[in-house]
């Protein structure tokens, strides 16, 4: 069977469209026909408010001195003003910079200090964030812009973060823009039009540059992989900052002419109520929440839903989807790329897999010395596009860190991989999450999917910890679900019980909460950066049949 693969219906070698041309274009077709719906705030944007609204405040933004060209940083929660703001800056040529609002002191200067930001948008904990910024970084900008009643608010309480040049309202610069008489901004569909930034598993955050092509191919492959069309509505309850829930959300939805009906935060306790009042069609999940939807009490409306597939990342989940009714499509890709590999409908499952190749990209899987490794072993993962606008434009601001992960004209991912006899795709996990024991390459993932069997274990993370041997020896860094009460003895038994002897973990420890990153995947380079390279006095030595000890 020959399995579809690239893009439906494109000319992938053509220059990729302006998403500002398809937003115009579909307001002129849509109209009134509800864009997205933001079920916490109350408030629905319609297709054509979504096109005016946003265009008046790009000029709006022009007439307050901001350049085509210029980084506007977003420092926004997901709301209405968010996806104005981002539709504002591809309209007025600018570039949008989506900061996480939990951004703090050294981290939230490095975000704005690093990619040159010098316009931004703030709600109230935008504003929160920015009064924790350095003076430098506060006079770095030249605006900002917040709600009507953000700013009310703030200038009665006095609490507009100091040092800013100019703080104004939406209203004064939207009204600024509808007054405005500037001609269209010239938009280069293949110029830098967005800079998100990456997980940050290890180190500060990078800045991903995008073009239009790369963010449209993102959504538009969502869309091919879902049959997501406009008689759909997509769910999301993730962060706006990342790409999760604006280009593969709010962007796929404006390719597919559909609706979005949108949460503040992911709840386990009402994804599925969320689905069910909302006439939802498509969703996705990321593969960290899995096990937390899993942990809900068994229910006679898990199965009653009018959605038929589901997108995660890397995981395949056979019990999920038997016991919610649903088909989940396990992908490969990173905010640096499209989609590398994928399961096409009618591919038949294989545990562990995402896959065959998308079609999108040449695939190595590469030694440490640059070399392609035998089918069926591991190695770091490597693609390079072949057409246009499939992937980043590299690293703003860092050059030594593009070239880096450009060697030998491949990209190297930084993940691990590998393929079999039949060309099925494998996501092992990250380079540095490797752990090597008693001379086998052990999963993290694999140990933590066993150890999440335990109906007291809520979520959790395995890493490699020193040995007295030249290898690893593992650690379980466990959390547990609410109420729960175990010993790290009594866990460090059972995995004993359920693991291969070859994954055995000889290190337990318990915590009340574990360090993620802004797409909630565990930092394991955080734990591993506890104690003595991982090991703590709260942590349990199976093997020894106590805490372990510094020396001892």
């Amino acid at each position: 069977m020959k399995y579809s693969s690239g893009l439906n219906g494109l000319d992938l070698n053509a220059k990729p469209d302006s998403i500002w041309d398809i937003i115009q274009t579909r307001a002129e077709e849509l109209g009134v026909k509800t864009f997205l719906n933001f079920i916490d705030h109350g408030e629905q944007i319609n297709y054509r408010d979504a096109y005016e609204r946003s265009a008046a405040i790009g000029l709006g933004l022009r007439e307050f001195g901001v350049k085509s060209g210029e980084r506007v940083g977003l420092l926004l929660s997901g709301s209405p003003l968010h996806v104005y703001a981002w539709f504002a800056t591809l309209g007025a040529a600018m570039v949008d910079v989506p900061i996480n609002t939990e951004f703090r002191g050294e981290v939230l200067d490095h975000a704005i200090q690093k990619i040159e930001v010098t316009a931004a948008f703030a709600d109230e904990h935008g504003l929160e964030a920015l009064e924790s910024a350095s003076p430098e970084v506060r006079e770095q900008l030249s605006i900002v812009v917040v709600t009507d009643p953000v700013f009310e608010s703030a200038m009665q309480s006095g609490k507009v973060p100091k040092g800013i040049q100019r703080f104004v309202s939406l209203s004064q610069v939207e009204d600024a823009g509808r007054a405005s008489r500037l001609p269209p901004a010239d938009i280069d569909s293949r110029g830098l039009a967005s800079i998100r930034f990456s997980s940050g598993t290890t180190g500060l955050p990078k800045g991903v540059m995008m073009d239009h092509g790369h963010m449209l191919a993102s959504a538009r492959k969502f869309n091919d992989m879902m049959d997501f069309g406009r008689e759909d509505t997509m769910y999301t309850c993730f962060p706006f900052h990342h790409v999760f829930a604006t280009i593969t959300g709010v962007l796929s939805t404006m390719c597919a002419a559909g609706t979005m009906v949108v949460a503040k935060k992911f709840s386990a306790s009402r994804y599925w109520q969320d689905i069910r009042d909302h006439g939802v069609t498509r969703a996705h999940l990321l593969d960290p929440l899995v096990p937390l939807l899993m942990k809900q009490p068994p229910s006679e409306l898990d199965r009653k839903h009018q959605i038929p597939v589901m997108y995660t990342a890397a995981g395949h989940y056979p019990e999920f989807e038997e016991r919610f009714d649903v088909r989940i499509i396990s992908i490969y890709d990173m905010s640096e790329l499209t989609v590398v590999a994928h399961y096409p409908e009618d591919l038949p499952r294989r545990p562990g897999s995402c896959g065959i190749s998308s079609g999108l990209f040449d695939i190595a899987i590469l030694d440490e010395n640059g070399c392609e490794v035998p089918v069926g072993s591991d190695g770091e993962i490597a693609v390079r596009p072949k057409h246009p606008s499939l992937m980043f434009m590299g690293y703003y601001n860092d050059a030594d860190q593009t070239v880096e992960r450009f060697r030998d004209l491949w990209f190297h991912t930084g993940d691990r991989g590998k393929w079999d006899e039949d060309g099925y795709f494998y996501f092992l996990g990250r380079v540095g999450d490797r752990i090597r024991r008693r001379g086998v390459n052990i999963s993290a993932e694999q140990v933590e999917l066993i150890a999440l069997q335990n109906p007291i274990i809520l979520e959790c993370a395995a890493i490699a910890v020193p040995s007295d041997l030249p290898e690893d020896e593992i650690k379980l860094c466990a959390r547990l679900v609410d109420g729960a009460t175990a010993s790290p003895a009594e866990i460090a038994d059972k995995l004993a019980a359920t693991l291969p002897k070859a994954m055995t973990v000889r290190y337990v420890e318990i915590y009340e909460w574990l360090p993620k990153t802004q797409t909630e995947k565990v930092q394991r380079a955080q734990l591993r950066k506890h104690g003595e390279r991982g090991l703590t006095p709260t942590t349990w030595d199976h093997e020894q049949h106590r805490f372990w000890t510094a020396g001892a």
